[in-house]
């Protein structure tokens, strides 16, 4: 979980599908379903067919279930054209950083090499 709200859906991706394929009997595995579908939403927001295959996967596994209810929500809500997470709001994850450059500034290149260390300066 704190992959998902640290914003690494790739790597929440690859741990739902080792879940799901390795461990089926995980008393979790309509979480991991439904999780899986959220951090495809957020990495391919818009693509239906891929965001809709791990709620279709839950809701044939586990129809009845509360997690099954949710997938069968949430895939009614995809089809209509709507989406089943919020965009995220407030950060920008592709520009945001703690880092502000100053173009005027001297910047340096360091290069290591194997028991030698060099530093070059480059002009304005």
């Amino acid at each position: 979980m704190n992959n998902y709200k640290q914003r690494f859906y790739g790597e929440v991706i690859t741990k739902c599908n080792e879940v799901i394929a390795y461990n089926p009997q995980n008393k979790f595995l309509n979480k991991y379903y439904l999780l899986k579908a959220f951090a495809i939403s957020k990495t391919s927001p818009g693509n239906v067919e891929a965001i809709a295959s791990p709620l279709q996967d839950l809701y044939k596994l586990s129809p009845d279930s509360e997690e099954g209810i949710q997938a069968k929500m949430y895939l009614d809500k995809l089809y209509a054209g709507g989406s089943i997470v919020d965009p995220d709001q407030g950060t920008n994850q592709t520009t945001d950083s703690p880092y502000k450059v100053d173009y005027a500034a001297q910047h340096f290149l360091f290069l290591l090499y194997q028991r030698m260390a060099m530093v070059l300066k480059f002009p304005k």
